[in-house]
Order: structure tokens, then sequence, then C-alpha cells
């Protein structure tokens, strides 16, 4: 009898060690955890796409720094990607030396401080360790055009870059961030060379992807850019109806600093030869509300240039 006991403790024992072994606290706090580094990662992009530098240096910093906690080399893929737009844009906005803003003391490494084609082999090894390497391998392609891109390519390399996500396209059809994302570079690459139909094409198949899959914050990128190359293309008219567009949506997300650039950006468009008089005082009062919007956002260097954009409009003497 003592020993028919003494095997009942014995496996009821065995079978809480085994209930507690599964740890379903800790796989909670993983989870939680990947969660919040998506959520912070995907408002760095968005803090991007609004002009909010800071916010979005400081983003990526610790999106990056979490993704390592929890080793998910897809996301630390992901955000080293971002990285390099990151990097383009504060250039633009705050200078070269950019990332002594967001030292640390103490921190061992700060993913901004690394250049853009150091931050692409980074993102292609995590890439490599991922369970999904052939979709974030396709999605490095587009990053290295962009770094193409902004280094001064020639034509003949542009194209090669064009081509070049032409063959990787097909591994992204089932991430629709990416894959409009790529249209658009593409869209980029075309305009570049002067092959403005194509980019047209391009611009339009990511504004189809982006908004199907309701990212508001892209499509209207999207539309703005296909604005652009549809002046540069002479086709006036759409090149308005393309900004209006952008903006709607731009208004929508309560964007300040795409709202301004979209304003300010129709106050060129109008000024493109012919120009009536009519256009001519739209074109000023566009880039002066485009001061105004960008000025509430902080964004004073853009607004002290909008400013100036009108007076030349006006002429001398003149004011606005």
């Amino acid at each position: 009898m003592f020993q028919k006991y003494r095997l009942l403790a014995i496996f009821l024992i065995f079978g809480l060690f085994i209930s507690c072994s599964s740890s379903p606290k800790r796989q909670m706090e993983v989870t939680d955890t990947y969660n919040k580094t998506v959520q912070v990662y995907q408002s760095a992009n968005s803090s991007l796409n609004s002009g909010k530098i800071i916010e979005a240096g400081n983003s990526l910093r610790n999106a990056y720094d979490w993704a390592i906690s929890i080793d998910a080399k897809d996301l630390l893929c992901r955000i080293c990607l971002s990285c390099i737009s990151f990097g383009f844009s504060a250039e633009r906005q705050i200078g070269a030396d950019y990332s002594k803003i967001f030292y640390v003391q103490g921190k061992s490494e700060n993913v901004l401080n690394f250049d853009s084609r150091t931050l692409l082999s980074m993102a292609r090894d995590y890439a490599s360790l991922s369970r999904n390497a052939e979709q974030l391998e396709a999605a490095c392609a587009i990053y290295e055009a962009l770094i193409v891109m902004r280094q001064g390519a020639s034509d003949s390399e542009l194209r090669k870059a064009a081509e070049k996500l032409e063959g990787v396209e097909k591994h992204l059809f089932r991430d629709p961030y990416y894959d409009a994302y790529l249209q658009r570079v593409r869209g980029d690459l075309y305009v570049k060379t002067q092959n403005y139909n194509l980019a047209e094409k391009a611009y339009l198949r990511a504004i189809s992807i982006h908004t199907n899959n309701r990212y508001l914050d892209e499509v209207s990128v999207d539309w703005y850019n296909l604005s652009r190359c549809r002046s540069k293309n002479g086709d006036k008219k759409g090149a308005v109806l393309a900004v209006e567009n952008a903006l709607k949506y731009d208004k929508d997300a309560e964007n300040t600093y795409a709202i301004a650039s979209d304003y300010f950006a129709r106050a060129v468009i109008l000024m493109k030869e012919p120009v009536s008089e009519n256009q001519k005082k739209k074109a000023v009062a566009d880039a002066v509300w485009a001061s105004k919007v960008y000025r509430t956002g902080g964004f004073y260097q853009q607004a002290e240039e909008c400013v100036k954009y009108a007076e030349r409009i006006e002429g001398p003497g003149q004011k606005n």
C-alpha cells in the first residue's frame, strides 16, 4: 500500500513539474516584447513620413535593441533597412553629423551611427538567418536601389537596379508593404532615367497595393511621387490632381509635414509654363499657406523657403 501511494505522489509531482515547465508566462513575455517592438518600428516609419526625425531615430534605436534582446532576426533586418531611409532623411534635415544627436553614454552599439552600405550589409546578414530569407533579401534589393540613386549613379546603373527589382518582385507578393515600396522605388528609378510612362505605371501599382492594404501614410507618398513624375513629363493638370490626392490622404492622417509639402508642391507645379495670372495667385497662396503649416510643426527652415518662393513669384516690391 505504501509503495502504491509513493508511486502516486511521484506521478503527481512529475505532472506538476511538466505543467510548470511549459512556462506560459515566459511565452507571453516574449510575445509582448515582439509585439511592442513591431509597434515601435511601425511608429518610427510613420514618424519618418511625418518629418519627425528625432522621434523616428529614438524609436528605431529602441526597436533595434529590443529586437536583439529577443533574437528577432526578421525584425532586425527590417529595422536596419528603415535606418537607411532614416539616415537619408536625417542628413537632409539635420546634416551629415546627425548621429551625434542620438549618442547615449555607455551604448555599445547605436544602429543610427552606421552608414547606408553597412546597414544594408547588416540587413542581409540578418535576412540570411531569418525564417523569411528569400523575402527579406528581396526587400534588401529595394534599399540597394535607393543607395544607388542616392550616390548619383549613371543611367546604365539605374537601369540595372530597375532590372534587379523586376527579378526579385515575385518574392514579395505576400508582403504588401515591401511589394508596394518596390513599385515606388522602381518608379523613382524610371523618373531618373526619364521613362515617365513606365514610372507612372509603377506608381499607380504602388498606390493600388498601399490603398488595398490601408497603408494610408504610404499611399500619400505614392501620389506625391506620381505628381512629381507627371510634372516632369509635362502633364501639369495630371500633376495637380495627383498632389491633391496626396493632400487628401495627408489631411486624413493629420500629417503636418506632408500637408505643407503638398501645398508647396502644388505651388511649384502651378508655376510650370504656361502660367495664367489666376494660377500665379494660387501658387502664391499655396506657398504662403505651406509656410504657415510648416511653422506650426516646428519646421522653420522649410517655412522660410516657402515664404521666399512666394516672394519670388510676386516680384520685387510686392507683399504676400
